[in-house]
């Protein structure tokens, strides 16, 4: 409510608190922290896909951060953070798969996780369809919240094969084509080991979407995905930077810095930072960057947190601005 409210700063406040809890809750120990995790990872999948991809990536920041810590060699991990470190490599995967809208919701993690984790190809097929029967139970499960951008991309996907298979004729016992039947009575059953669900022919109840609705889908889409992906790109520049100054000679980092920063800049807007746009004066700009005097957080991993800021000081006219 308070996203589609146009208060979406409110949620940004608590989001590190959110990831908190989430990453604490992992993994499950019995079906009731199992149904408890998939609605907190419910609601966070909604929010970054739907509402804001910036929450997205600070979400991917968060668990990559867990999962360096649980896989470093240099400090000893809690306990904690070895155990979960599974269930967060598949939430990481199933985040990307859902802003690039992978078919089954399952992509691999290969933008997110960078080549962590690189599966044979028996691997791959195994984990697939596992996926596959996971997102069956998700789709005719009740623990799912109301406004659910994974179940809507459920839905999509089963109204699409619906709509292919009542359009593909079948072949009847004497060799002629014929359609399918188009009787609310025809029926699609999906058989599990403990119940059978029958549900109609979704075509019958609602329309197709138009191509319009269609297209504005398609390109929320693009645009979010393509940001995601060049954001992370951007970050682990700026990582690889930082990284390669770190060995060098105090004395030397100065002309290696700027020769570095040109190469970056080359491909323009700051390497391909959407962020970062040239803006002109008579826009109104106002001082838009404020950092706490007594910020206490220490990041120990490069790819947590941009390591080069880079940033245009403005002069403040507003004198309660400037307090």
């Amino acid at each position: 409510d308070l996203c589609e409210e146009g208060q979406l700063a409110s949620v940004a406040f608590f989001w590190p608190q959110l990831r908190q809890i989430h990453l604490q809750m992992l993994p499950p120990t019995d079906a009731g922290s199992l149904v408890r995790i998939e609605l907190v990872e419910d609601f966070l999948l909604t929010v970054s896909v739907r509402y804001s991809v910036h929450l997205s990536l600070e979400l991917l920041w968060g668990c990559s951060a867990d999962l360096e810590d649980s896989l470093s060699s240099t400090s000893t991990p809690s306990s904690a953070c070895r155990r979960r470190r599974f269930s967060v490599i598949r939430f990481v995967c199933e985040l990307e798969s859902l802003l690039f809208d992978f078919d089954g919701g399952w992509g691999g993690g290969t933008v997110s996780l960078g080549g962590m984790i690189s599966p044979t190809t028996d691997q791959a097929s195994l984990t697939r369809d596992a996926m596959a029967t996971l997102q069956l139970h998700r789709r005719f499960s009740s623990h799912h919240l109301s406004r659910s951008v994974r179940l809507e991309k459920l839905q999509f996907e089963a109204e699409k094969e619906a709509q292919e298979a009542h359009l593909m004729p079948e072949k009847s016992n004497n060799g002629s084509m014929e359609n399918l039947d188009t009787s609310e009575s025809a029926s699609i059953a999906y058989q599990d080991d403990d119940c059978a669900v029958t549900l109609p022919w979704l075509m019958q109840k609602r329309s197709p979407p138009s191509d319009m609705i269609a297209a504005e889908r398609k390109y929320m889409i693009a645009r979010n995905a393509d940001y995601f992906s060049t954001q992370i790109m951007f970050s682990r520049r700026l990582g690889d930077i930082a990284e390669r100054l770190r060995f060098m000679d105090v004395g030397k980092r100065v002309a290696a810095l700027e020769n570095e920063l040109n190469v970056l800049n080359s491909s323009g807007r700051m390497g391909g930072d959407p962020l970062n746009i040239t803006c002109k004066e008579d826009e109104g700009l106002i001082s838009a960057l404020h950092i706490p005097s007594k910020e206490g957080h220490v990041f120990r991993s490069k790819e947590r947190t941009p390591i080069l800021l880079l940033l245009e000081v403005l002069r403040e006219e507003n004198p309660f601005l400037s307090r």
